[in-house]
């Protein structure tokens, strides 16, 4: 009985892990947890690759149209229980430093539209939204796990890549000298 409960439980688990890792267009890599979310810094020399897109409200636009502003850039899905989990912290910080300089663009890695849209109505996200794929990761080296999320300056330079979920303080500490 307890080794039929430990079985179920192990592959109920290994069904998690797996399914953060893949759907549709993203990254197959697994998600990484907070407890070793990866941070790399980047030298100031590391421009961040342009590249133009249609918002989910229709407007057009392109990582160098935001230069002069610092970005927060955001790969992730809305079937990763980690994105999830750091949006509410994005739409802080979103309300929080908007009119500093702060655009916070969240690039979906889902399948289809709809439920970003759904994602967004219900979480209140007034921030960039737009749709991505493997193209789009692949100009920021490969995306291997989502949330992997960007910190690019006013310069238009990737200061910092940050694979895994972090609380809102972590992206502030960060942000908050670049504005």
């Amino acid at each position: 009985m307890n080794r039929s409960i430990l079985f179920i439980t192990m592959f109920l688990l290994c069904a998690f892990v797996v399914s953060c890792g893949t759907g549709g267009d993203a990254p197959t890599a697994s998600t990484t947890p907070d407890t070793a979310a990866k941070t790399t810094k980047t030298s100031s020399a590391n421009a961040a690759p342009d590249f133009e897109f249609k918002a989910l409200d229709g407007k057009s636009y392109s990582i160098s149209s935001f230069k002069g502003k610092v970005i927060l850039l955001d790969f992730w899905a809305t079937w990763c229980p980690p994105c999830r989990t750091e949006f509410p912290h994005f739409v802080e910080l979103h309300n929080e430093y908007k009119d500093k300089g702060l655009v916070i663009i969240g690039c979906s890695l889902d399948k289809t539209q709809g439920p970003v849209e759904e994602f967004a109505k219900k979480n209140n996200v007034e921030f960039i939204l737009t749709m991505c794929n493997n193209t789009h990761t692949e100009l920021y080296g490969g995306v291997k796990g989502i949330p992997t999320t960007f910190i690019i300056d006013r310069q238009g330079n990737i200061v910092e890549k940050i694979v895994g979920g972090r609380p809102k303080a972590y992206f502030e500490g960060i942000i908050k000298p670049l504005l």
